[in-house]
This record gives C-alpha cells, structure tokens and sequence, in this order.
C-alpha cells in the first residue's frame, strides 16, 4: 500500500511537473526502498521470532514479483544490485520491527 501511494504522489507531482528529471529518478529509485522498509517494519512487529527471516520471505517475494514485470514489460533485469539493496532493506526493517516491539 505504501509503494502504491508513494507512486501516485509522485506521478500526481510529475504531471503538474512539480518534479521532474533528476530529482523524479531519485524519487522513483528511493520509493520501493522506503515501501521494503515500511512492509518489513510491520511484519517485524507481528512476527513471533526470527524477524529477519520474515524479511528475507518478504524480501525475495516482492523482488521475485519485480523481476518477472521487469521480463514481462521491459524483457531484461535492469540491476541485480538494486534487488539486493532491496532484500537489505527488507531485513533491516524486519529486525528494527522486531526490537520495536521488544522495547514496546
């Protein structure tokens, strides 16, 4: 939900060209992360034990589902880098989820 809200914002933003070129790329570049971290957060909250384990499953879920619209729309895999700067950032938000919910 957050990657789709964060996207119709920046879409919004590029059609009135509030933003655009570089500054539009960084958006479109940071917005998945910051949707990983966020989906990832919350099921490090609802998670019993093993946190980062439940971001790795979120993690190569979504990058799975990202890299088959990648072969179905664009026919190639832009950057294995990204997915995995993807993967980190599911894990890292699954783990301070985690200790979120042991401080709380």
């Amino acid at each position: 939900i957050t990657f789709i809200l964060l996207l119709l914002i920046i879409s919004l933003f590029s059609y009135l060209n509030i933003i655009k070129g570089n500054t539009l790329n960084i958006l479109l570049f940071v917005t998945p992360i910051i949707s990983f971290f966020t989906g990832s957060f919350y099921i490090g909250i609802k998670s019993k034990e093993k946190a980062y384990l439940n971001g790795i499953k979120h993690g190569f879920i979504y990058v799975l589902f990202l890299i088959i619209i990648n072969l179905i729309f664009y026919r190639n895999i832009k950057s294995i880098i990204y997915y995995v700067i993807l993967i980190l950032t599911s894990i890292l938000g699954s783990i301070i989820g985690k200790t979120k919910k042991r401080k709380s």
